[in-house]
């Protein structure tokens, strides 16, 4: 029996080999040893490796929800002020119509006043028909001016409401 040392034999009977016990099974542990480390530098490596990508991954959400909540509130304040436009341009053709009728009034006013004042017989029926035809007159612009007033202002109002926010209350 042989303590200290193993000899190997290759196949033409020639010492192969001769490494002390004790050595071959330091060498043994320490490839062991050498195995396990890097087993757990590549657990602990694998472990930081998901944590970074659970940290990126969670990152490019929340960067993905302020993206959307972004593209939402944009859309929405589009939205709104498309509404508002639209308010708008319903409104423009209401004041278009109402100052149209105003100015088709006046003409027909217009046309018709000559008349009236060559079927008066004295100056004093003159005066008062003239008198009578410049009241119709100032009364038609003030009321006419009233009116498109009255759409301005609603028209402002209900052209803010939906960008105000009102709507969605």
């Amino acid at each position: 029996m042989i303590d200290e040392q193993t000899t190997i034999l290759s196949g033409n009977d020639q010492p192969a080999n001769i490494m002390p016990r004790h050595v071959e099974a330091a060498g043994y542990d320490a490839a062991r040893t050498v195995e396990d480390s890097v087993a757990m530098g590549t657990g602990a490596a694998a472990a930081i490796a998901r944590e970074i990508g659970r940290n990126a991954e969670a990152a490019a959400g929340d960067a993905e929800q302020a993206y959307e909540t972004s593209a939402d509130q944009a859309r929405d304040q589009l939205s709104d002020l498309m509404s508002s436009y639209s308010i708008v341009m319903d409104g423009a053709q209401e004041f278009q119509r109402v100052f149209w009728d105003a100015f088709q009034h006046s003409l027909q006013a217009t046309a018709s006043g000559p008349v009236e004042l060559m079927q008066c017989r004295n100056v004093t029926e003159f005066a008062e028909t003239q008198r009578e035809l410049f009241r119709k007159g100032v009364d038609a612009w003030v009321d006419t001016n009233r009116r498109l007033l009255d759409i301005s202002g609603r028209i402002a109002e209900d052209a803010m409401r939906p960008v105000s926010g009102a709507d969605r209350a």
